[in-house]
């Protein structure tokens, strides 16, 4: 883990705000995904896929393409400090239909 992201952490915990996602590049998708990582999908040094556990506490995966010649298509910038954001938002059809942003690695909700 990071020392930005543990020092974050903590600073989050003090002020009594939700701890900012942050990024763990693995081959593909863990078993167990914890909730609070974006798993970013890397193979042969290129990006193709992201994957976290839904931020709205349903405990389903979301996996997004990041291949721009397939649609639909997000791009992933990462920060100094390991968090993520995303864009365009995620808008879920199915299941709990969360619409969120993930800006700097914190969720912002789509009313």
């Amino acid at each position: 883990m990071n020392i930005f992201f543990t020092i974050r952490r903590l600073i989050c915990w003090f002020r009594g705000e939700p701890v900012p996602f942050f990024t763990v590049v693995v081959e593909e998708t863990p078993d167990n995904a914890v909730g609070g990582i974006l798993y970013l999908f890397r193979t042969s040094g290129e990006p193709w896929g992201l994957g976290f556990v839904c931020p709205c506490g349903c405990g389903e995966l979301i996996e997004l393409n990041l291949m721009p010649e397939v649609r639909p298509c997000w791009k992933v910038k990462m920060h100094w400090d390991s968090t993520p954001s995303l864009h365009p938002s995620v808008w879920r059809k199915v299941g709990c239909r969360s619409h969120f942003w993930l800006r700097e690695g914190k969720v912002r909700w789509v009313r």
